[in-house]
C-alpha cells in the first residue's frame, strides 16, 4: 500500500512510503496525479479539479521531514475487534501500536491524518477524513500451561472468574464480563476459549499441532483464521479439547458455583 507521508508544498514534491517494502518514494505532482489517473491509490491524497488535495487532513498538515506520526492501518483482530493502528511514527519506522499507545503517539505528537478526541468515556483516534485501510492481525497468543474457569451465579447474573498458567507456573487471574444477554456458562467458556486458547487452533494451521483425531468438532472454525464458536455446552467444549489434545476437567459443578480446569 502507497501511503503520503511528508509534502513540500513550495516544490510541489510529495513523499510517498510503500507499506509493505518501507520505501519511501518522491512524486512531482504530475507524477503523483499520472499514477494515480492509473487507478494507484495513494493513501491521505486526492485528485481535485486538475490539483493534488489531501484525503485526510490538508496537505499543509503532513511536513516536508516527515516528522509527524501518519496512520497507515486499523490494526483488528479476526474476530473484527479494534486493536490498534499501524503508524510510521517520529522515528521514520512503521511499528505496530494499542489503542492506548497510539492516544498517547497523538496526546504527544499529533497525526498527520487523524486526531484524538476524549469523551467522558476515554481518549480515541479518529480519522481526518475516509476510514483507514484495515488490516487484520492474529489475537494475542498465550502461552500457557493451565487455564481455570470459575463460574458464579447470581440469581439470573453470571461472571466469570480466569485464572491462568503459564509454563514457568506464574499465575494471573482475569475477570470475564458478559452483557446480560450472554450470561451462560457456554458463553463464558467460549470467551475463555477465542481469547486464551485460539492460539492452539493457529498451531493447527500452522502445521505445528495435529488434532487427535480427523473430525472436526462442532464449534471450530479454520481457515486463515480461526475462531471457536460460543455458547457451546460443557460437553461440546469438552469435544473440542479432545480433538485438540488438551484436558478438561470438571472440577467444581454445583448449582451456584462451577470450576473447569483445561490442561495445555
Amino acid at each position: 500500500m502507497l501511503s503520503l507521508i511528508g509534502a513540500d508544498l513550495i516544490q510541489d514534491m510529495y513523499f510517498v512510503i510503500n507499506s509493505t517494502t518501507t520505501e519511501v518514494k518522491t512524486f512531482t505532482k504530475s507524477s503523483a496525479i499520472e499514477l494515480m489517473r492509473k487507478r494507484v491509490k495513494i493513501e491521505n491524497l486526492t485528485i481535485e479539479k486538475g490539483n493534488l488535495k489531501g484525503s485526510r487532513g490538508d496537505l499543509k498538515r503532513y511536513p516536508v521531514d516527515c516528522q509527524v506520526p501518519v496512520i497507515l492501518f486499523r490494526l483488528e483482530d479476526d474476530t473484527g475487534n479494534l486493536r490498534g493502528y499501524r503508524i510510521f511514527d517520529v522515528s521514520r519506522t512503521i511499528r505496530d501500536f494499542s489503542l492506548e499507545d497510539a492516544v498517547n503517539i497523538g496526546l504527544s505528537y499529533g497525526f498527520a491524518n487523524a486526531k484524538v478526541v476524549t469523551k467522558k468515556n476515554g481518549s480515541f483516534v479518529v480519522s481526518l477524513g475516509e476510514s483507514f485501510p484495515t488490516q487484520v492481525v492474529r489475537a494475542e497468543r498465550y502461552d500457557l500451561n493451565r487455564v481455570i474457569i470459575e463460574i458464579t451465579k447470581k440469581g439470573s447474573k453470571v461472571s466469570g472468574m480466569v485464572t491462568l498458567e503459564d509454563r514457568a507456573g506464574k499465575l494471573s487471574r482475569q475477570k470475564v464480563i458478559l452483557s446480560p444477554s450472554e450470561s451462560t456458562v457456554g458463553y463464558i467458556l467460549g470467551r475463555v476459549f477465542n481469547k486464551y486458547l485460539r492460539g492452539c487452533l493457529y498451531e493447527l494451521i500452522d502445521g505445528k499441532r495435529q488434532p487427535a483425531f480427523k473430525e472436526r468438532p462442532d464449534g471450530v472454525f479454520i481457515g486463515k483464521t480461526a475462531n471457536y464458536r460460543e455458547g457451546l455446552s460443557v460437553s461440546e467444549y469438552i469435544k473440542v479439547c479432545n480433538y485438540l489434545g488438551m484436558t478438561f476437567e470438571r472440577v467444581v459443578e454445583k448449582t451456584n458455583l462451577s470450576v473447569y480446569q483445561i490442561r495445555i
